[in-house]
């Protein structure tokens, strides 16, 4: 029996047709990882007869196809690296790929070029809430650093595609909030500055070119060189961070291809020769380890993984974006869980580590609250009052079951009615005391 070309090509498309669907059925062969932020949160759906004259069913049965087809990911591999390589476009969330290829994202460059800056007043009104916190908490002993740093616009603003020059401000959140915080004498660790006068003198990079954040290099740097900071205020000299054997290599470690991984390409793309050390940490007789309530950015995570929280630090917490809490060997907890006082006052030093795009709140609002607490009691005390409310309707069925229907019925979102409540149920309380 002979086979024509149109009998091969029509086996070959069959194949092709019908390789996804047996993938997903049978997984025949094991599926390429995606990298990055990926969230599969499809679910197959039942099917019933509500679900399917509203359309709800084929919406969320179409997301589950589409996340549950076969060879999925390296569809998607495929497709980015088409983009990549033939249009110099990378497809994923908030990249860009600048000059000489160096993989840059869009937030940290708008920082750069002042497009969030948010205005002289409202960065004076942070640093003037800082500065009265700084010398109500340094009566109890305790110290307020507040630490900005630069993300990759700032430190290499050579590789920013023109099209993004031509729209720089005048100024930048930076050069406002850094004037400020330095004349009204507030602790504060200038990083950015001190990164950007290293770049040219440091033989190492301080960034990558294909990830997002420092070098593991310049992380354990930084590392250092806050530590001395705190040290020095405190007149108690923390632990020393020693470096030892450093190695070079163009096979990345840790964070220093954090974008290319979220970019899931099928091919590598080349990397600078980038310095791994070896470190250690010593404490002397003289030396102190302070309670740190640090709060911060993804830029702290280094500072957390090497584990100098405990290392350099006495066993202290981190506050990711001021929302959850992170410590070694213990689940992740809620800051809002949390009673802020008198977790700010069992610590000797309150930390504040900001990379360039969050310099519009410091700290994500962690100044505002603690401003409340100590110098605007009564509106936090309301807030605390209205959260434990919320917090009761949540734990109450029916009343929960009750609020929930008026949304559906007002077509408002069930927690701007929830929060509507527990405001009037705040209020009536207080007109009656």
């Amino acid at each position: 029996m002979q086979f024509s070309l149109k009998h091969i090509l029509y086996v070959v498309f069959m194949l092709v047709l019908w390789a996804p669907i047996l993938q997903s059925e049978f997984q025949l062969i094991d599926e390429v990882k995606l990298g990055g932020d990926v969230r599969n949160t499809a679910t197959n759906p039942t099917l019933n007869r509500k679900a399917w004259f509203s359309g709800q069913f084929q919406k969320e049965k179409a997301d589950y196809v589409q996340q549950a087809l076969g060879f999925r990911n390296s569809l998607i591999k495929l497709n980015n690296q088409i983009a990549y390589s033939v249009f110099n476009y990378a497809k994923a969330n908030g990249v860009i790929v600048g000059k000489s290829n160096y993989l840059m994202e869009e937030g940290y460059i708008y920082s750069y070029l002042g497009a969030d800056f948010v205005g002289d007043s409202a960065l004076s009104s942070q640093v003037y809430k800082a500065k009265r916190i700084q010398d109500t908490l340094k009566k109890l002993d305790i110290e307020l650093v507040i630490a900005l740093t630069l993300g990759k616009g700032a430190f290499y603003p050579e590789y920013i595609p023109n099209r993004y020059l031509k729209n720089k401000n005048d100024t930048n959140n930076y050069e406002v909030l850094s004037a400020e915080l330095k004349s009204k004498g507030v602790n504060f660790l200038d990083l950015y500055d001190l990164l950007l006068k290293m770049k040219d003198t440091s033989k190492y990079p301080l960034f990558p070119k294909n990830g997002t954040h420092w070098s593991q290099y310049a992380e354990l740097l930084v590392s250092d060189t806050l530590a001395k900071f705190i040290g020095n205020l405190r007149d108690k000299p923390l632990p020393e961070l020693r470096l030892g054997e450093i190695r070079t290599s163009k096979t990345m470690w840790g964070t220093d291809d954090d974008i290319e991984k979220g970019m899931n390409l099928i091919f590598d793309i080349p990397d600078l020769e980038m310095a791994y050390a070896e470190y250690e940490v010593v404490e002397g007789e003289n030396t102190e380890k302070p309670k740190v309530l640090s709060i911060g950015d993804s830029f702290f995570w280094g500072f957390y993984y090497y584990d100098f929280t405990r290392l350099l630090f006495d066993d202290s917490p981190f506050w990711y974006y001021n929302r959850q809490v992170y410590k070694p060997e213990e689940e992740v907890k809620l800051v809002d869980d949390l009673n802020l006082k008198e977790e700010v006052e069992s610590k000797d030093v309150v930390l504040i580590m900001i990379t360039d795009s969050h310099f519009d709140k410091l700290g994500f609002g962690f100044i505002d609250k603690l401003y409340e607490v100590y110098f605007e009691p009564e509106i936090y005390q309301k807030k605390l009052a209205i959260k434990e409310v919320k917090k009761q309707i949540l734990n109450n069925k029916e009343w929960y079951e009750n609020l929930k229907k008026m949304a559906t019925e007002e077509g408002r979102p069930l927690e701007d009615v929830i929060t509507e409540n527990a405001i009037y149920i705040v209020n009536v309380n207080s007109s009656k005391e």
